[in-house]
């Protein structure tokens, strides 16, 4: 455009001299230093476009897959390409060759994303081109989603990758590396690859393996499947192959380039809650044990006419409420009080519920416990609607409220349909306890909203932002359900939280207000990799360790820049009481619903954190020059196969492929050339005016 401009004004200006007879010799003169700068234009134009601020970096690693195939599940190795080109718009592109089982779109923006963050680069400020290249048909979907990660990351920070290096993992929102499966089978994919060193989730060093056992008893073939949990560091080492476990992406670029992972600092968690959030969770403590106090004397009131055995079997949670009332007289943390609060109300509402279904019915109470619940329900629903999520801290408070909410309408729905079925009836105490809990639940949101009212100094947020980051959620999560359905049918075990998931799925789907979708999202991806730890996991200690520090790392970051979010401190603090009390799968679902919201903030606040440095002597740079280089390579691969007939033979197949790899270009800075293509071609037509206003003359 800037060109187009040029050419026209130099136009008119000339058709105006030559109209006005003022073309003569110092005109002349004019054209002819014009010629000349024409003429030098393409000797000086490599030299200004060799300062273009481009960047376009690729980088080439291997990684593991699995592949079915008539005798069974077998490990493969593919080519992965990962390529940076800035600027751009935040678009990425996928190329798999054959095409996956299950999608890699999803998964790689989510990679792409976690890669700038990782790099200090604005997402949307380049694009990013991932290609995987196999000689087989590979189950895809997420699992190499950690390598894509990688791949990216380093390419954004112009470091060539160990080649010697291969990893498997699904790359979370948060930057942690979470479990897959098939890993028996990659890591004999690694070996064949080369591999001295292979990168798996921290908590899976211990896999366990379905074996099928078949035996043939006449004309019948009985199958027994048995779970086998194999130790992949001492299988690794047979092979000549050292396994080691990786918590998040920092972790695994630690081995692929030697770059050492951000500190989280020393700061405690307890000098970072902002004096409003302090007393206003204080407050919940106060609010949750007075509505218990209220219950617990309904209760006593209504003790003497209930029958001896009912008294003593409702005694353990009249106790129970009485002392976790106590605890919160003495704990100092304001969130943990809360919570003992809030479990206190749990009981004392079971309490008098049972007391008023002695008098009313179970039928009648229940009723009108779903019905109240109902209404506030419908009312949370209203003042979120009307609220603007206009920074992190307020979006953050909605996300949270939103949430729960979604839990409290399960509760409910399940609730209606006991009633419904006539399951109150035949189990009235189960009934009225889970209306406890559904009561509880509702009343706890009060306090929630009313944290929206404090005007908390935050980052801002545009609902642009926050809209893209929701589509972005909603295929990751479509895409992880998948993955971990796919893989609950493979090895044949389940896991209770993959409903959840489908779940909140569903909703974010039909959601059609924006933070609401964001919440629902957020959440089924939340369960989906809960769902893959439910079936992989065996060490969940370890993936409950890796989970708290990096929540801890990333709520310090968010801090450090304005944001502190209550959610993300309670959660770490609740998760630390679960892991002194010995519940590690509590613990962990508390840890990965802080990480998870954490890194949504992180993605949401402008800017980021300084890339990380490198080791010296650790790390290759990229290639730096004025333009991409392209060149054909011949790459020898040994792979081992191995037939099985009434011995076992080993032979070795050497394969010769011709893999065309592009080599990077580095950082240009200087004149774009649409610009400069604009100044030769105004140049040109002021060449031509001229010649033509002399020939008039």
């Amino acid at each position: 455009m800037w060109g187009r401009s040029l050419g026209t004004w130099t136009a008119k200006y000339f058709a105006d001299l030559s109209s006005s007879h003022l073309v003569g010799l110092k005109a002349m003169r004019l054209w002819s230093a014009a010629a000349l700068l024409l003429l030098l234009l393409p000797a000086l134009g490599p030299a200004l476009l060799a300062s273009a601020p481009c960047i376009d970096r690729s980088v080439s690693m291997y990684i593991v897959a699995v592949s079915n195939t008539p005798n069974g599940t077998v490990g493969s190795y593919s080519l992965l390409q990962a390529r940076v080109t800035c600027p751009g718009s935040g678009h990425v592109y996928i190329e798999t060759r054959p095409l996956t089982s299950l999608d890699t779109q999803a998964s790689s923006r989510i990679a792409a994303m976690v890669a700038a963050r990782v790099a200090g680069v604005d997402f949307y400020s380049c694009d990013y081109f991932v290609s995987i290249v196999s000689n087989a048909s590979i189950v895809g979907g997420p699992s190499a989603s950690g390598a894509v990660a990688v791949g990216l990351a380093l390419a954004l920070m112009g470091l060539r990758p160990n080649t010697s290096v291969v990893m498997t993992g699904m790359i979370n929102v948060d930057g942690t590396i979470g479990p897959v499966g098939g890993l028996v089978e990659k890591l004999e994919a690694a070996k064949e690859a080369g591999a001295k060193l292979f990168l798996i989730p921290a908590g899976q060093l211990m896999y366990p393996r379905v074996v099928v056992e078949r035996r043939q008893v006449g004309p019948m073939v009985i199958e027994r499947s048995r779970v086998v949990y194999v130790n992949l560091s001492r299988y690794g080492e047979e092979l000549g192959v050292e396994v080691r476990e990786v918590s998040s992406i920092y972790d695994a670029l630690r081995y692929f380039a030697g770059i050492a992972p951000p500190t989280p600092g020393n700061a405690s968690l307890d000098r970072l809650i902002p004096a409003e959030q302090r007393r206003a969770m204080e407050g919940w403590a106060s609010q949750l044990s007075m509505e218990c106090s209220k219950n617990l004397k309904v209760f006593e009131d209504y003790r003497r006419s209930l029958p001896p055995r009912v008294v003593r079997a409702l005694e353990p949670f009249y106790n129970s409420s009485v002392e976790l009332l106590r605890r919160v007289e003495e704990v100092s943390d304001p969130y943990i009080a809360a919570t003992y609060a809030y479990r206190a109300l749990i009981n004392a509402t079971y309490l008098r519920l049972v007391a008023e279904a002695y008098r009313e019915g179970v039928l009648d109470v229940v009723g009108n416990v779903t019905a109240r619940v109902q209404g506030m329900l419908k009312r949370y629903r209203e003042e979120l609607r009307g609220a603007e999520p206009n920074n992190i801290y307020r979006l953050s408070v909605m996300l949270n409220v939103w949430s729960r909410v979604a839990e409290a309408e399960s509760s409910l729905s399940e609730l209606l349909n006991a009633l419904r079925s006539g399951a109150c009836s035949y189990s009235p105490s189960t009934c009225l306890y889970r209306a406890a809990v559904l009561y509880a639940r509702a009343y706890s949101i009060e306090g929630w909203l009313e944290l929206l009212d404090l005007g908390v100094r935050a980052p801002a947020v545009s609902m642009r932002g926050i809209e893209d980051v929701s589509k972005l959620l909603l295929d990751a999560a479509s895409t992880e359900v998948s993955y971990a359905k796919v893989l609950s049918g493979e090895v044949g075990k389940g896991s209770g939280y993959i409903a959840l998931a489908e779940e909140m799925l569903g909703k974010a789907v039909e959601a059609r207000n924006t933070v609401e979708r964001l919440a629902y999202a957020l959440r089924a991806l939340i369960y989906s990799s809960l769902s893959m730890h439910d079936m992989f996991t065996i060490e969940k200690g370890a993936a409950a360790r890796a989970l708290r520090g990096n929540a801890l790392a990333l709520l310090k970051r968010i801090a450090s820049q304005g944001a502190f979010v209550a959610a993300n401190y309670l959660y770490i603090k609740l998760g630390d009481e679960y892991m002194e009390r010995g519940d590690v799968s509590t613990a962990l679902y508390l840890y990965e619903e802080a990480s998870f919201l954490a890194s949504l903030y992180s993605m949401l606040i402008t800017g980021g954190a300084p890339p990380p440095s490198a080791k010296p002597g650790t790390a290759t740079p990229a290639t730096q020059g004025a333009a991409t280089v392209t060149h054909g390579v011949t790459i020898t691969v040994v792979q081992t196969v191995r037939e099985t007939h009434t011995e076992t033979l080993v032979r070795t197949v050497t394969v010769t492929q011709r893999v065309v790899v592009t080599e990077a270009s580095g950082v240009q800075q200087g004149v774009p050339l649409a610009v400069f293509t604009g100044v030769v071609a105004a140049l040109a037509a002021l060449w031509i005016l001229s010649l033509a206003a002399v020939a008039r003359r």
